[in-house]
């Protein structure tokens, strides 16, 4: 993953189901999950100059709305700190907020 610090452009802009594997293109280091939950399909647009990693998880999660949410794994025994998107069950009520995998 990169160094807090680093900073990259990042532009996206079609389902939301594509928006972390286009992270991934420019910032390969990231580990990119399967994603969990039934599709729906919801059209996103990112547009992020001199962003950080962090800042452009916090964009895919907050365009997610009521519909997904990215999750990223931040367990001890998980150095990559994997990264997918689940998908609300109707009826989920939750913030739209990075969701951290508390350690088991």
């Amino acid at each position: 993953m990169p160094a807090p610090t680093d900073v990259f452009h990042f532009a996206y802009e079609g389902d939301i189901g594509g928006a972390l594997p286009a992270l991934k293109g420019v910032t390969p280091q990231l580990t990119v999950l399967p994603a969990i939950g039934t599709p729906v399909p919801l059209p996103v647009r990112i547009r992020l100059r001199a962003t950080t990693l962090a800042d452009a998880l916090h964009a895919i999660d907050a365009q997610g709305g009521t519909v997904a949410d990215v999750v990223r794994n931040t367990t001890p025994a998980h150095i990559e700190h994997p990264v997918f998107l689940r998908y609300r069950a109707p009826g989920d009520v939750a913030p739209g907020s990075i969701k951290r995998k508390k350690p088991q």
